[in-house]
C-alpha cells in the first residue's frame, strides 16, 4: 500500500508531464516558476514533485 505522499507525488509528476505536452501555450506557462510568490507552503504541482 502506498503512502499518501507517494500517491500525491505520482499524480503531480503525471500532471507535469501532461503540461509539457499540452498544445495550449497558457497551460505550458503554468510550468514557469520564475516569479511566483506564494504564502502557502505547497500550492503548485511542481512543488509536490
Amino acid at each position: 500500500m502506498d503512502v499518501v505522499d507517494q500517491v500525491i507525488q505520482k499524480y503531480a509528476e503525471a500532471h507535469e508531464k501532461r503540461l509539457h505536452d499540452h498544445v495550449n501555450v497558457e497551460a505550458i506557462q503554468l510550468l514557469d516558476t520564475t516569479n511566483i510568490v506564494t504564502r502557502l507552503k505547497r500550492t503548485k504541482p511542481f512543488q509536490l514533485v
